[in-house]
């Protein structure tokens, strides 16, 4: 495929099932990543990797922070929940940005700076054949989900991303192609 083939055809895949991408494949993906324009040539990106218990673990730390942070108890609905979230793929990378709040490089830049990245490492998984899914959510920002990896306070959790290979056959859509007057215009001074 062409670079604008995979462009056009990249989409979150929510359902999303073994295999993952093995180490060798993960390389690749991260140097796609690191690729991600960056202002300063800080690289404030990092990348976590969980698989196998760690989903489990995961969520179980999902869980802990809820509880901390619910003025009620949970209900076993939302228990489960949470437990669950991390095991809708067989693999999760947690993408952090490091931001340097005392440089001369905006804090707004480095962190847009990780959103290259993240769009790089999208882009490398499906341009290799898996599929991926960028979630956020509370959990993103929870501080005892930060202390969790190391983050400080001026860190951030940029996502969570659910790898793996589509559940079902049929998982991509027809999505139609917006005229592009709807977004762009020309600016007349």
């Amino acid at each position: 495929m062409t670079l604008l083939t995979e462009l056009y055809s990249r989409q979150s895949i929510p359902q999303l099932t073994d295999p993952a991408p093995s180490p060798a494949i993960l390389e690749q993906l991260f140097h796609a990543a690191d690729r991600a324009p960056d202002h300063g040539v800080l690289k404030p990106w990092r990348f976590s990797i969980i698989q196998n218990q760690g989903r489990e673990k995961l969520g179980q730390l999902f869980l802990t922070a809820a509880q901390q942070t619910s003025e009620t108890p949970l209900t076993a609905e939302q228990s489960t929940k949470l437990l669950a979230m991390p095991l809708r793929a067989p693999m999760i990378i947690v993408v952090s940005a490091h931001i340097l709040s005392d440089h001369k490089i905006p804090a707004t830049e480095q962190l847009l700076a990780v959103g290259a990245a993240v769009q790089n490492l999208l882009l490398a998984i499906h341009a290799l054949g898996y599929a991926a899914m960028w979630r956020t959510g509370d959990m993103a920002y929870h501080p005892t989900v930060k202390k969790a990896f190391d983050l400080a306070g001026q860190d951030a959790i940029v996502g969570f991303i659910y790898v793996g290979t589509p559940a079902k056959a049929n998982s991509y859509k027809k999505i139609a192609v917006r005229p592009m007057s709807e977004f762009v215009s020309y600016w007349k001074p």
